[in-house]
This record gives C-alpha cells, structure tokens and sequence, in this order.
C-alpha cells in the first residue's frame, strides 16, 4: 500500500477499511483504520455481491481500491498515508 514492495495486510469490516503495513521481517504494524470507505455499515456487505480490488490505477506504484458497487464502479486513490475517495 504503501510502494515499498512489502506485502501488506488490507482488511475491510463493518467501520471501514483497515490497514497493516509489512515489516519485511515477516510481521507487520498494529493495525489501524484507515479510511471509512469501503465498510458494510456503507452496504459493501458482501465480497460476492459488491467486490473491491487492489490495483494500482494511476500508475505511481502504490496499491488504490478498486470497488465494484450497486449504482457503479468506485476508486480509493492512495495518497501515500491511504486514500482518499
């Protein structure tokens, strides 16, 4: 998420998204909310139903969110400390 080529952790629950960056030591940072987007509380309910993806669509080689919601396509551009929407 963060364009260092660690693998981090991305999780979405019921406030929001949430976040871990790697370490690269095998471990990863406490986990902290990022961003309200992208929550069930928003009705992204279901992985099936409205899917979100990671992707890099602007090219500057940190990770965006991808959503694929009931009335469109949503994007999370990261902003280097995550994104805005």
């Amino acid at each position: 998420m963060n364009g260092d080529g660690i693998a981090d952790i991305v999780g979405f629950g019921a406030a929001g998204t949430w976040l871990a960056y790697g370490r690269g030591d095998g471990n990863f940072s406490a986990v902290s909310h990022d961003v309200d987007a992208f929550a069930a509380n928003q009705g992204w309910t279901s992985d099936a139903t409205y899917h979100r993806e990671l992707a890099d669509l602007n090219g500057d080689g940190a990770a965006d969110i991808v959503g694929f919601g009931y009335a469109g396509v949503y994007a999370g551009m990261n902003q280097g400390n995550w994104l805005s929407t």
